[in-house]
């Protein structure tokens, strides 16, 4: 447990000033002793008031009362954020809890996800994609804790993640193309020697019966 708190204080710690930034926040998905999943978020309250802004313009969200601006928040952040576990298993939010504040701080329980995740599909929808929005992402396990991952406008905020050798890893735009020009490439030197076979084939004369 000591040493979940730690990695949950120390990434927070890292992004604390980029957080006050509008538009740049924190996400973590934590995994306690009870294998209990939670998320946990962090932005600066301009950043979540300017998305309410975005999203809901028949709202007048400035001059919501708090509860309701909190009600109406975490109903945007239930209804934006897409966690899907090794392909099939999908997290829902439960229990919100949020701490208003200039940083302002919220925390979800999950249902739905397996205790390994063996990949995990990242998105969240609802952004203004003409802004410089930023989201660090990271998954801190009972056992391990993953390297910061980056939701953005380049990756239209979606990011495909899995396991491999104990290490959280996600495939770059760049290893994907790659793939596709190595199996491009090989399956063109497949057809290719099929084709020069085939013209370069010498059939031989049919044996002829002698009477």
């Amino acid at each position: 447990m000591k040493k979940i708190i730690c990695s949950i204080l120390l990434f927070s710690a890292t992004f604390f000033l980029r957080a006050h930034n509008s538009q740049i926040a924190t996400m973590a998905l934590v995994q306690g002793e009870d294998n209990q999943w939670t998320l946990q978020l962090s932005s600066s309250f301009d950043g979540y008031r300017y998305q309410l802004l975005y999203n809901y313009p028949d709202i007048d969200v400035n001059n919501l009362p708090a509860e309701e601006f909190q009600k109406l928040l975490m109903q945007y952040l239930e209804d934006n954020i897409e966690l899907m576990a090794n392909g099939n298993a999908m997290a829902k939010l439960r229990n919100g809890y949020i701490e208003m504040g200039h940083h302002t701080v919220i925390k979800f329980n999950l249902t739905g996800l397996p205790d390994k995740l063996k990949s995990l599909d990242v998105k969240i929808t609802g952004l203004n994609e003409t802004s410089n929005n930023n989201c660090v992402f990271k998954i801190i396990t009972k056992d391990n804790k993953s390297k910061n991952f980056f939701l953005k406008k380049g990756n239209n905020f979606e990011l495909s993640i899995y396991s491999r050798d104990n290490q959280f890893q996600v495939e770059t735009v760049e290893e994907a193309s790659l793939s596709w020009v190595v199996v491009g490439l090989g399956s063109l030197a497949v057809l290719t020697m099929f084709i020069i076979s085939k013209l370069f084939t010498v059939r031989r004369p049919g044996m002829r019966k002698v009477s």
